[in-house]
């Protein structure tokens, strides 16, 4: 994976002095076409997580409810969260004193939560003829549904990991923008703007 992103950063460079050596440009232009955005998906950070999905179905009551047991399901999973920022849609500004200003979101799960099941770690009720008190499709998947709203909930609060994803995209970013003032004989000092978007 590192291979991959080192190869990605090199192209990426590779890309910039290329595209740098054709018509003149403004700063701003140059840093919007050859895209933060892909600095962007380069500093996302990616977290792997072990969580449960389970579902614990009571015995009805009554007389259509007889022979039925309490049924349990249980299934662990192994998720990814994909975390980091998203610029603005007019994500840079530069002012007269070559000072660039970078808009951006707060660290956040970027897309849905992936997830990998082990069909090794489940663990339910034994069916049996007189115990109709079935665990459906559809209560697995509320299960799995619900564990995953918790586990974004989580992610959603961890202030630490948040505050990492940020940290590292604002870096990337920061370099960015300084190696290409470099290329252009600029001297940038860079802030960075949230935005809600």
């Amino acid at each position: 994976m590192k291979k991959y992103k080192v190869s990605l950063a090199v192209m990426f460079v590779i890309s910039i002095l290329l595209c740098s050596c054709g018509k003149k440009e403004s700063p701003k232009d140059a840093f919007e076409r050859t895209g933060l955005q892909d600095v962007c998906s380069l500093a996302v950070l990616e977290c792997k997580f072990n969580n449960v999905a389970k579902v614990t179905k009571e015995k009805g009551e009554g007389i259509l409810h007889i022979g039925e047991k309490e049924r349990k399901y249980w299934m662990e999973y192994t998720g990814i969260a994909k975390i980091g920022v998203e610029l603005s849609k007019e994500p840079v500004s530069i002012d007269k004193d070559d000072h660039v200003t970078i808009k951006m979101t707060r660290a956040k799960i970027i897309g849905e939560l992936d997830q990998k099941f082990d069909e090794n770690s489940i663990i339910k009720s034994d069916d049996s003829f007189w115990n109709s008190n079935k665990i459906t499709v559809q209560d697995q998947k509320k299960a799995i549904s619900d564990a995953q709203q918790k586990m974004k909930k989580r992610i959603e609060n961890n202030e630490t990991l948040l505050a990492n994803a940020e940290k590292r995209a604002k870096a990337l970013l920061e370099k960015y923008v300084l190696k290409m003032g470099k290329i252009a004989g600029k001297d940038y000092t860079v802030e960075f703007e949230y935005v809600d978007e």
